[in-house]
């Protein structure tokens, strides 16, 4: 007599438990769709510069930014010079220009740091430095000291009158020529002159 209570009360409990179940499943995924409506509306709230930063996390995966190519002081300062002359010039173009990536474009030209007076001083030290290696290095190399290096260029650019791109006009090498020697004119007279008397005076024996 008492399985029947047991079986009747497990079914009446039963019921309840499937229905909070599926009450409880449906309430997931409508949590679900919302927070993903959520999400989507958040994201596109978002300005460029911070889905900028998200999405440079997500392609770094949390690593250090460094770059494999590092521009120099002075190409930094060019760049910045070249993006204030040419506003319309984008960061791909620039990139494209200095070999480097658009992201390096866009934090060269966000920073504004410059360098203090002691700074420049250091730097002026460096860059002296740097000269005296490289003449040491001039002196004590034979291929250097033959005159096996490149000559010196000369680069002119411009930008067309109607089209604002920069275009090399013209390339010119520096060379060293040799001074043309003094008096050349004069001792050339005096040696055909001497030359002319004696034939001079070969004709009249």
């Amino acid at each position: 007599m008492r399985f029947p209570t047991v079986f009747v009360r497990w079914f009446h409990h039963r019921r309840p438990l499937e229905a909070a179940g599926s009450k409880s499943a449906k309430g997931v995924l409508k949590l679900v769709k919302e927070s993903s409506g959520q999400n989507e509306s958040e994201a596109r709230e978002l300005p460029s510069w911070k889905k900028q930063v998200l999405a440079l996390k997500r392609k770094f995966k949390g690593e250090r930014w460094n770059p494999a190519k590092k521009l120099s002081r002075t190409e930094m300062e060019g760049m910045r010079i070249l993006r204030a002359q040419f506003p319309q010039l984008t960061a791909s173009e620039l990139s494209e220009r200095y070999k480097v990536s658009p992201e390096v474009v866009r934090r060269v030209l966000k920073s504004k740091w410059q360098p203090t007076e002691e700074e420049m001083v250091r730097l002026h030290e460096r860059w002296k430095r740097r000269g005296e290696r490289i003449q040491e290095l001039y002196q004590t190399s034979p291929e250097l000291r033959q005159g096996r290096i490149e000559p010196r260029k000369k680069i002119s650019i411009a930008s067309g009158r109607r089209s604002p791109d920069l275009v090399v006009r013209s390339t010119t090498n520096f060379t060293k020529q040799q001074k043309p020697a003094l008096n050349s004119g004069k001792n050339s007279g005096a040696k055909k002159g001497k030359l002319f008397l004696l034939q001079r005076s070969a004709r009249n024996d």
